[in-house]
């Protein structure tokens, strides 16, 4: 090999290396998705359950993105939120339908005038009807006492 070429070479091997160190400093990179999702602060939700209704500051929600629930019994008489598939009380044991229920306000944290919270993130999507903020004390279902929600 002749020395220009070698010297060529050399030098072609030199920027390769400066251009790579240059390009793997920490204080040059981007955040990745998973990183910035990961730090997002949770969006904040207000529930409130009264005689007898459920209102929510929020009825659509987005697969991956952390949500902080705020839970208040605005009511006179103890209550129950729970976020799960629509469905009249009865059907099931209330131990059935906490297993099966996304999220879950006991009636012991949400007496007369107390607040719960709570964080979720959605882990995959629901259509409109296949998801409610509902209270399944017996009559207050059917009195009224849920609100449908999306998932997308």
């Amino acid at each position: 090999m002749s020395i220009k070429r070698w010297l060529s070479l050399t030098a072609v091997v030199v920027a390769m290396l400066a251009l790579a160190t240059a390009c793997s400093s920490s204080d040059d990179k981007e955040p990745t998705a998973t990183a910035t999702a990961a730090s997002a602060q949770p969006q904040t939700v207000t529930v409130t359950a009264t005689e007898f209704g459920i209102e929510s500051s929020m009825t659509e929600f987005h697969v991956g993105t952390p949500y902080h629930f705020v839970v208040t019994n605005s009511g006179q008489a103890p209550h129950e939120v729970m976020l799960m598939q629509p469905m009249e009380t009865g059907m099931m044991s209330m131990t059935e339908m906490d297993k099966m229920a996304v999220a879950v306000v006991e009636e012991d944290d949400l007496g007369a005038g107390q607040t719960y919270e709570f964080d979720l993130t959605f882990d995959h999507p629901y259509a409109a009807g296949e998801l409610e903020f509902a209270c399944h004390i017996p009559g207050h279902y059917e009195s009224g006492m849920h609100t449908a929600v999306t998932v997308q």
